[in-house]
């Protein structure tokens, strides 16, 4: 029952990233064909994170004493109806309201989904049952791009959309049937606030959220905003090329992710995630003295090795949670990195309009990243669940 459940979740996430992520590639030029300027196109698109992370908390304490099962089915149905929203928008105004509800959805599914995994998951196989769907999540982020490119370009814009809610149609139902037949009891029958207090004075849930945080800003700028423009205006890439090399960098962080969960295990996830920083702090130090395009895909693709090392990065904020306050200590976790996703394309940004696209920007994630790296080595590393 227990690899039965988490097969079907990592089978769900597949198939709802490879949806989610089928937007990605065509959002700005639908946005673009509607009528919307640069800074409104980067507001709707930063929708996404702007509306999940201030959610994440008050969430986990509203669902600690629902099934599970139930709140992420009811997350997939509002993807459903955003992806719905947003395929049939005529205006930048119902697309922004698509990606309202589309972010009100995903953060459901995830708060539920990690929550089921961290129940489901054996503590001595955690990193590896974990690493399962983490993997299967880079996978589906992965594909979708190149499957929402071949859509929009033989059968238009809207139908990505439409060919996303049936995808979260399907994950809905696979999730609905589950519940029915899995038998789930109520874990945190006297969940209060002050399971809030504590999980927010827990110092290492902090830094390590914190810490987890500054890697995802670093790769959410690098890969989503840097990196297309670098190869685009330095060495003149076409758009499906640029779209290849960064979809590949998402399917090679996916065995390493496999394999650092199963270390973690055995050694300790701090060690894997610290791995995981100065590996990739050293790729991107090495970047700084890349040439010629051959030499940047290839220190690229040592970067995809370093990033998927870390293994499931949400398995060591279980590990220093207490069993009453998982649900909170999550939603510390998700806020940080849903953070993320508003600050990292936001710093990429800054840094391609102060400095242009220029090395220097390699140096100065990984000089980011070394910081952070410090801060890990401030985490008390501690199994309480």
């Amino acid at each position: 029952m227990i690899q039965r459940v988490i097969y079907i979740l990592s089978a769900v996430i597949f198939l709802l990233m490879i949806g989610s992520s089928m937007t990605t590639p065509i959002m700005p030029i639908f946005l673009s064909y509607l009528g919307a300027g640069e800074i409104l196109i980067g507001f709707v698109i930063s929708l996404y994170g702007l509306v999940r992370a201030p959610l994440n908390i008050p969430l986990s304490f509203m669902l600690a004493k629902k099934n599970p099962f139930k709140s992420a089915f009811s997350g997939l149905v509002l993807v459903v109806l955003a992806a719905l929203i947003m395929g049939t928008s005529l205006s930048p105004i119902q697309v922004a309201i698509g990606k309202v509800i589309e972010g009100l959805g995903i953060i459901l599914y995830v708060i539920s989904a990690l929550r089921l995994l961290a129940e489901y998951s054996p503590i001595e196989e955690r990193g590896g049952t974990m690493g399962i769907y983490t993997a299967s999540l880079l996978l589906g982020s992965a594909a979708g791009p190149l499957i929402g490119g071949f859509i929009a370009e033989h059968f238009g814009e809207r139908n990505v959309f439409f060919t996303y809610a049936c995808m979260a149609g399907l994950t809905s139902s696979i999730l609905y049937f589950t519940g029915k037949t899995v038998k789930y009891s109520n874990s945190y029958p006297q969940y209060s606030t002050r399971n809030i207090r504590e999980s927010l004075k827990n110092k290492d849930i902090l830094l390590a959220s914190y810490v987890i945080s500054s890697f995802f800003i670093v790769r959410i700028a690098l890969m989503n905003v840097i990196m297309p423009l670098i190869l685009y205006n330095n060495y003149g890439l076409k758009e499906s090329i640029i779209g290849t090399i960064i979809s590949s960098f998402w399917f090679i962080t996916t065995i390493p992710n496999i394999i650092g969960g199963k270390l973690g295990d055995r050694i300790g996830r701090k060690f894997t995630l610290s791995l995981c920083l100065s590996g990739s702090s050293a790729a991107l130090f090495a970047m700084y003295f890349t040439r010629d395009l051959i030499q940047l895909i290839v220190v690229l693709m040592c970067l995809a090795v370093s990033t998927g090392i870390s293994g499931p990065m949400s398995a060591i904020i279980i590990d220093l949670s207490k069993r009453e306050e998982l649900p909170i200590s999550l939603g510390v976790y998700r806020t940080f990195v849903d953070f993320s996703f508003f600050a990292g394309p936001s710093l990429g940004g800054y840094l391609l309009d102060l400095l242009g696209a220029n090395n220097i920007i390699y140096f100065i994630l990984s000089g980011y990243l070394i910081c952070s790296l410090v801060l890990l080595h401030f985490v008390n590393e501690k199994k309480n669940y």
